[in-house]
């Protein structure tokens, strides 16, 4: 779990600015996510918090039966993860986006969990959606590419304004 806090945090602080995201932001429910990112007036809940000892068991098990067993008991501590994030982190009273992030900070852990098909059909009715190191790497940068267009929008519309004020001024002027 502190791993994967820590690979969150860093990731984060190497792509967006310092005020693009918190770390264990506390909702008003007292429930702490292990990080937020802001995008415009909306916050994506982040968790990284993941069991590996089923998953760990799994790749070792030396019985295919044994091994099934291992899986499936891995893929429902996913599905608890899954549930946990939907009820405490997409929280629209408090200005979430109406889904989550789980991040497996395990590019293997993530792709052995995305080829379950039940499973991934089973997040999205929960609106959580898994990201490893790489796929999170991108959504961020997706982000920050959106939040940069958003700035820059909100200064042409600020541009956009000063010259109808001027135009306003030099119409006044003329008469």
């Amino acid at each position: 779990g502190n791993f994967g806090e820590e690979m969150l945090e860093n990731m984060l602080s190497q792509i967006l600015p310092r005020a693009g995201y918190h770390i264990q932001h506390k909702f008003k429910n007292g429930e702490i996510v292990d990080a937020v990112v802001r995008t415009g007036d909306k916050l994506l809940s982040i968790d990284s918090k993941f069991s590996l000892e089923n998953f760990r068991l799994f790749k070792e098990a030396r019985e295919d039966g044994a091994a099934e067993n291992l899986r499936k008991a891995f893929l429902r501590d996913v599905k608890k993860r899954i549930d946990e994030i939907h009820k405490k982190y997409i929280l629209p009273q408090e200005q979430t986006h109406d889904f989550a992030l789980m991040y497996m900070p395990s590019e293997g852990v993530y792709q052995e969990l995305i080829v379950d098909t039940a499973t991934m059909d089973y997040a999205r009715t929960k609106r959580v959606v898994p990201v490893g190191p790489n796929s999170l790497f991108v959504l961020l940068q997706s982000v920050v590419v959106s939040l940069r267009g958003l700035q820059i929008n909100q200064t042409a519309q600020h541009i956009l304004a000063m010259i109808a004020g001027i135009k306003r001024e030099s119409d006044k002027f003329a008469g």
